[in-house]
């Protein structure tokens, strides 16, 4: 009896043949819309409930702060608020696998933070949909080649 061989190829294919786009042959949009329903979760800009919130804020003497809180009337200072927008989105990707409710200024989806953010996510969800085609293949008989 010979045995089925399981490549990497083999895998991608039926990522392919599932629909699963890779994380550079996907625009960010739609990266987004396939996390948010695979994690339950909800990016929205109307103001009202939500469990995190990303938005800035102005000081009295004009800089820009930016925000990441779950009580945008009362953030932690020292843990919510950030001066550079490079930081500011990394609690994104675990709001979003958690399922919460995020409202995220509108204008900021458009920054690199957010974008980056909104990859890992997906980056994770891909590699952990590709690791179930391969187990799948495994549960079918198939077997990686044996390395001499």
């Amino acid at each position: 009896m010979s045995k089925k061989l399981l490549t990497e190829e083999l895998i991608l294919d039926k990522m392919d043949e599932k629909g699963i786009a890779a994380p550079g042959e996907i625009d960010v949009s739609e990266m987004q819309k396939i996390v948010l329903e695979y994690y339950d979760a909800e990016i929205k800009h109307d103001w009202g409930y939500a469990n995190m919130y990303f938005c800035t804020q102005s000081t009295a003497d004009g800089y820009e702060l930016y925000m990441a809180t779950e009580n945008e009337s009362s953030p932690y200072f020292d843990q919510d608020i950030y001066y550079y927008e490079s930081d500011w989105f990394e609690k994104l990707p675990d709001c979003i696998r958690d399922g919460m409710t995020i409202h995220v200024d509108e204008y900021a989806m458009d920054e690199y933070g957010y974008e980056d953010a909104i990859t890992e996510v997906y980056e994770d969800w891909w590699n952990d949909q590709k690791e179930e085609v391969e187990n799948d293949f495994i549960e079918d008989g198939y077997d990686w080649p044996q390395e001499d």
